[in-house]
């Protein structure tokens, strides 16, 4: 068979079995707000994923402890893959014979995550649980190993991965993770402040998540938030506002004969009308959570987690 003669036979599979059509109906499954989303903030419609299954939350809808991302950050091009989408459906038992079973087993595969994918370590899971390490646990209602960050190091290879993936499982199944955009997306990238408010609807509905039980500890895990935030409470179009406290730092790393590298902590607390009363909470924002430095530095994530509850205890017994 000549090299002409083998890629006409394969494109002629192709041909006939219809993957035009299929490149068609594909791009027309999509998520609309996702692609209104990425146009208003990027002036794409490709820079978020919206074709792939969205992150809303994964862990208790009613735990004390609440954790909110900016995104789940995964390549938009990658998590729009159909096969990525057809493994999530299978892993996390997500039914489609109607929407109410797509709707309803996507909210257990989002609960149960952390039972689902027990067996894998995943060091930003996992450098959560090393962040809430200082945070009360009877208060929080997350159980961290006793072991855990600090004698890790000294444990056998299979000691280890099985501490790790019990720390995990807790650290997910046991606090409620929220994501501000549910979109993926590998790098979120700045987005200009003229155009923060395409944003403001989706804190609004995290806010309306927060404040529909009692919870404990709140925590805005990046830098982001801050100015978000900020120009949120001064919309008065939101029902919504945020007092801050004053912006606190420690030193993470230490550097010879270089600047100190370090991490910064903002409390603040919000108010909020859930339609009959307006009801306040204190948080932080963790503004240093996301760095690069940190998913395999326990120890260090163990300080910068025990430095913002201290900032949030310390602002919340000053300001009640």
């Amino acid at each position: 068979m000549t090299l002409d003669d083998r890629i006409r036979k394969d494109l002629e599979d192709l041909y006939n079995s219809g993957i035009l059509k299929f490149i068609e109906q594909f791009k027309n499954c999509k998520i609309k707000e996702a692609e209104e989303l990425s146009m208003n903030l990027f002036g794409t419609p490709n820079e978020i994923s919206t074709h792939g299954l969205p992150g809303y939350y994964a862990g208790k809808r009613d735990a004390k402890t609440v954790m909110v991302m900016l995104n789940p950050g995964v390549d938009s091009t990658s998590h729009d893959n159909p096969f990525v989408t057809e493994e999530t459906l299978k892993k996390q038992g997500i039914m489609t014979g109607t929407i109410d079973d797509f709707f309803n087993s996507y909210k257990d595969g989002s609960k149960n995550y952390g039972d689902i994918d027990k067996d894998r370590i995943d060091n930003f899971d996992i450098k959560q649980a090393a962040f809430l390490k200082a945070w009360d646990e009877s208060e929080s209602g997350v159980v961290i190993p006793k072991d855990f960050p600090d004698k890790i190091k000294d444990l056998p290879q299979k000691a280890k991965e099985s501490l790790l993936k019990r720390v995990k499982q807790n650290v997910l199944m046991q606090k409620l993770q929220l994501d501000l955009i549910p979109y993926a997306s590998r790098e979120f990238k700045k987005v200009e402040k003229e155009k923060m408010h395409f944003l403001f609807p989706y804190i609004d509905s995290l806010f309306g998540e927060i404040f529909s039980c009692e919870r404990k500890y709140v925590m805005f895990c990046s830098d982001f938030f801050d100015t978000l935030f900020k120009m949120y409470s001064d919309d008065k179009e939101y029902t919504g506002s945020i007092e801050f406290g004053d912006k606190k730092d420690m030193v993470l790393f230490q550097k010879d004969n270089k600047k100190d590298r370090k991490a910064y902590c903002t409390p603040i607390k919000i108010t909020y009308n859930k339609g009959k009363a307006m009801t306040s909470i204190h948080a932080v924002i963790a503004h240093t959570f996301p760095n690069k430095a940190l998913p395999n530095a326990y120890d260090k994530m163990k300080e910068y987690g025990e430095f913002c509850f201290n900032c949030y205890n310390d602002y919340k017994n000053l300001n009640p």
